[in-house]
Formats: structure tokens, sequence, C-alpha cells
């Protein structure tokens, strides 16, 4: 969806599968990107003198947050940026995608169509 240029689908689907993370891993998760972002967007502080620190963190931190042997290495950036650029808007989940699991799969299949 992110590489289809489908940003606000991919959001609802990553905001819903944020949302059924147990909430201790969805807590570590969030505080993990805020703080990548931070290190990302620091422009005093360079934790590599050899490349930015955009590159530093996604060198250092996307083979232990995302690899998967059945997911590219493209794909895997691709996500782990829109997650660290939207980290905000990604963790704040609406009422209506924590219906999704509290109602099962009827209510997502009747929500894909709404998207």
């Amino acid at each position: 969806m992110l590489k289809a240029g489908q940003r606000k689908r991919a959001l609802y689907a990553v905001q819903l599968l944020i949302f059924h993370l147990p909430w201790k891993r969805r807590k570590q998760l969030q505080h993990l990107l805020h703080f990548l972002h931070l290190v990302v967007d620091d422009i005093f502080v360079s934790v590599d003198k050899r490349v930015t620190n955009y590159e530093a963190v996604l060198r250092d931190f996307l083979p232990i947050i995302f690899k998967h042997p059945l997911v590219s290495d493209e794909t895997q950036k691709i996500l782990f940026d829109f997650l660290l650029l939207k980290s905000a808007v990604v963790f704040n989940i609406p009422p209506y995608l924590q219906k999704i699991k509290e109602s099962g799969l009827h209510f997502a299949i009747l929500f894909q169509w709404k998207i």
C-alpha cells in the first residue's frame, strides 16, 4: 500500500496491526520510535561521522525491528521510514479501528469498503 501511494489506507492497516500488539510491546515500540525520531532530527549530534543520523538509525535498527526473510529489504525500509516519520499518528488509534478488534473479522470485512 505504501509503494502504491495509498498512505491513508496503509496508516489504517499499520494502526490496526499496532493496536493488536500486547500493550507492553506497543508502548516499547512507541518509545523506541519516538527516540529514534529524535535522533534522526537532531542536527547537533552525529551518531556516526561517516553517514547521516537517518542512515545510521536505518543501518543499526532496521534489522532489529523488522528483519524477516519473506519481506524484501526495500519493503522493510519503506515501512520503517513510514513508522519513523509518522510515529505520533500511528500510535493514535481511532475509536472506529478499535471496534474492529472488538467486533472481529466481520466488521473488518465491512470496513474495508469504506476506506
